[in-house]
């Protein structure tokens, strides 16, 4: 327990023979100021005079264990805020390294000594001075200016007060994360039917396009959503029309006309990527015009003969486009007067290479060759633009017969139908089909 504490100059503790110990020294060697802290440097001494006993060694290492336990003590309250004294913001920085020391004077005094920097908080300023006691004017300490990006008018905050600032969105909901000064707004997720789509900043647009395949826009708000007319969009999981028009009797096919595509055989139910409604185009968007017989260019000029509208002559179905817009595919309708047998036509596909496309294709499978007969048609099945074949012989697929596999699947034209043939028949000729990949109007 200490009984006694001296500050200021070490000589001033005045010991003697008759000071009653334990004794707590302590003198201020200096102070030192940092952002918004101040440090005080003080050296302390605890400090006994032991009593003289047989055994002299034992009475000092007594000694000096005692004082070390005292300035242990001492750390502690000085960690815990000083609480003897009503928790004071004092914090020392450590470490503290306390010397063992033995004195000899009319007895022996032994102790620690440490010196200890014990930081407080500090904010003074001229405004906290009380200088005009002393008759000088005190210094007006300026309100504070708070602007949020820089924007005017600055809010003004009295010297010494706080001032909260909401931040929060329309419907009043706090908003934001604060990093020292800085208040982040997080972007926010646009989603479209429940699909995260893209994020926005915070007070900006975000605008989500919705067209048809050919890009062209559709639907309008309704109640909260928005609503795409049905038949707005190419309906691609329903079959194909087989283009009659002509009725026979009611309820039969060219009385319902029953499928995708309208206007029978060349017309879709929407526009195509080029911005027009026709099922076949060429690879920049040419077509054949059925209503006056002529062949067009992508802005529906008239142009002279069927390579100008069909580059290659290469005719894309429009009618075949994916559910995502992704791919289509396109016939090469110029391979018609070469006959072959089966096998030989398969071969002649695999290799084949028109313009640009130099691989990928293949010969029609019966379900194409299904998609583009032209039933309405009192020619041959292929006799429409833009395959035009007049002649009437049968055109081979890559589909054989699981009935017999010696045969395989031809369009019999003359008969507006597929039926089997026998694979070394040589008198049917080919007909080859390439899917495409679709990015806008182009096609690779």
């Amino acid at each position: 327990m200490v009984v006694r504490f001296t500050d200021g100059e070490l000589e001033l503790a005045d010991l003697d023979k008759d000071s009653p110990t334990p004794h707590v020294h302590a003198a201020l060697l200096g102070v030192s100021y940092g952002e918004n802290s101040r440090t005080y440097e003080v050296e302390v001494y605890v400090m006994e005079l032991y009593r003289e006993q047989d055994n002299e060694a034992l009475a000092v290492r007594e000694a000096l264990n005692n004082t070390l336990l005292i300035f242990e003590d001492l750390m502690a309250e000085v960690r815990n805020g000083f609480q003897s004294f009503g928790r004071l913001e004092v914090f020392p920085l450590l470490p503290v390294r306390p010397t063992p020391f033995i004195e000899e004077h009319n007895r022996v005094l032994v102790g620690v000594q440490a010196t200890m920097q014990l930081q407080t908080p500090w904010t003074a300023d001229a405004c906290d001075s009380p200088i005009n006691e002393t008759g000088i004017p005190s210094i007006a300490c300026p309100a504070a200016s708070i602007t949020t990006n820089a924007d005017s008018p600055a809010l003004s905050v009295a010297s010494g007060a706080s001032q909260d600032i909401a931040i929060h969105d329309t419907a009043g909901a706090d908003v934001g994360t604060r990093s020292g000064a800085t208040v982040t707004v997080g972007d926010t997720t646009v989603t479209v039917n429940s699909s995260a789509y893209g994020t926005t900043e915070a007070e900006s647009t975000f605008n989500v396009e919705v067209v048809d395949d050919g890009d062209n826009p559709v639907g309008s708000l309704s109640g909260g959503k928005w609503v795409v007319p049905a038949g707005s969009t190419p309906a691609t999981a329903e079959l194909l029309k087989t283009g009659q028009t002509t009725s026979y009797r009611t309820g039969d096919d060219g009385d319902d006309e029953r499928g995708r595509s309208i206007n029978g055989y060349f017309d879709l139910l929407a526009n195509n990527p080029f911005g027009h409604s026709k099922r076949f185009t060429g690879t920049t968007g040419g077509y054949y015009d059925d209503t006056s017989s002529g062949f067009k260019d992508v802005n529906g000029v008239a142009v002279a003969g069927k390579l100008n509208a069909f580059p290659d002559y290469i005719a894309v179905d429009w009618a075949t486009l994916s559910t995502d817009g992704s791919n289509v595919l396109g016939y090469y309708v110029n391979s018609f007067g070469v006959s072959g047998n089966w096998n030989s036509a398969v071969d002649w596909a695999l290799t084949l290479s028109v313009g640009a496309y130099s691989s990928g294709w293949r010969l029609i499978n019966a379900m194409e060759a299904m998609s583009i007969i032209h039933f309405d048609t009192t020619g041959l099945a292929l006799s429409s633009q833009p395959f035009a074949l007049a002649v009437s012989v049968n055109i081979w697929t890559g589909t054989t017969n699981g009935f017999d596999s010696t045969t395989a699947l031809a369009i019999i034209q003359s008969w507006h139908s597929v039926a089997r043939n026998s694979k070394t028949s040589t008198s049917p000729q080919r007909l080859a089909v390439r899917r495409f990949t679709v990015t806008g109007t182009t096609l690779s």
